[in-house]
């Protein structure tokens, strides 16, 4: 006997939740994780990158319920060393993520792949940032819809970019208007 079935079905449920988690983020249905992390300001890595983890829990999710299925059929044919590999894939991608996304080997939520495509890291950190003001029903509804998601991000996006235009004009304006001041003031001396 490894262990308690009952055991090990709680630990086999808990590393389906977990999976589920990561399924529902790739799947674009869960969003504040990868908002969360762009709203960091490092450069570590330029996107959400849970390849490790996805790899990390698939391991233990087959080695439990490895062990499981070997406490039920009474059978002692080591099944759990199929989940070897996945341990060796979540440490590869761990220890090497950089080949990982220069090969194009990245898995990312579409609606992500998308905002990547036309938005900054500045603005994805502002989306993000403005992702924390919703009230949380209508968090649950751009969750669920991508479309609406990214024409709200398009909103963010839209008014912080006449925001800053705004500032660049009257920054100029400014400028010009303090040399022009300069240079008056020399001529209104001599004269």
């Amino acid at each position: 006997m490894i262990a308690d079935p009952l055991f090990l079905s709680l630990l086999t449920g808990a590393c389906a939740l977990f999976l589920g988690r990561l399924l529902l983020i790739l799947s674009g249905m869960l969003k504040d994780p990868v908002l969360r992390q762009l709203r960091s300001y490092s450069d570590t890595l330029p996107s959400y990158f849970f390849m490790p983890a996805l790899f990390l829990w698939i391991a233990l999710f087959m080695l439990f319920f490895s062990m499981l299925m070997m406490e039920i059929s009474d059978t002692n044919f080591p099944v759990f060393l199929s989940s070897c590999a996945p341990f060796l894939l979540a440490y590869l991608a761990t220890r090497f993520p950089g080949m990982l996304i220069k090969h194009g080997w990245v898995l990312l939520p579409a609606w992500y792949r998308a905002l990547q495509s036309y938005a900054a890291r500045d603005d994805q950190r502002r989306v993000a940032y403005m992702w924390l003001s919703l009230p949380p029903r209508l968090r649950w509804r751009f969750s669920v819809n991508d479309r609406a998601f990214l024409q709200w991000a398009d909103l963010v996006l839209l008014t912080a970019g006449v925001f800053v235009e705004d500032v660049f004009v009257y920054q100029r304006e400014y400028h010009l208007s303090k040399r022009r001041q300069r240079e008056d003031s020399p001529q209104s001396e001599h004269t």
